[in-house]
């Protein structure tokens, strides 16, 4: 099965999908603030991971967060916790 192909082949059914946006609106409606990742936070998250031994998408959120002035963090990802000047609450129940 090509689902790609079939849907590029079949437009009316594309036209009937509707789960990708429910989704959307959905992100769109938690008051959520989006970043854009430009090519100097781009070079900042590279010096996060080669001094904290962050993955890659990790350095981005630090460079972001530095970028914006964030100091808190609210993860379940214990790899925040070696990061220096920024507080990182790990909840529960998540």
């Amino acid at each position: 099965a090509q689902p790609r192909k079939t849907l590029n082949d079949h437009p009316d059914r594309v036209k009937r999908l509707v789960d990708y946006w429910n989704d959307v609106e959905r992100l769109l409606a938690l008051n959520l603030l989006f970043v854009v990742v430009d090519e100097d936070t781009i070079r900042a998250a590279q010096k996060e991971r080669t001094k904290y031994g962050l993955l890659n998408n990790d350095s981005l959120i630090v460079a972001s967060m530095r970028n914006y002035g964030v100091s808190m963090l609210a993860t379940h990802d214990a790899g925040f916790e070696q990061v220096t000047s920024i507080f990182v609450y790990a909840p529960t129940d998540v």
